[in-house]
């Protein structure tokens, strides 16, 4: 399994294009508001077709 990155959403708008480039590599990024898991962003490729 990939490593996980894990940005609060308050941090989305500051660190966005540290979530693309997280993706474009393969990693997956938790996002997380109050310190709870919110949202699993998943890299796109072929295998999700």
């Amino acid at each position: 399994m990939k490593s996980l990155d894990v940005f609060s959403i308050n941090e989305l708008s500051q660190r966005s294009n540290d979530l693309i480039r997280d993706a474009e590599s393969g990693q997956l990024v938790l996002i997380t508001k109050q310190d709870r898991p919110t949202l699993l962003a998943i890299p796109f490729d072929k295998t999700l077709l």
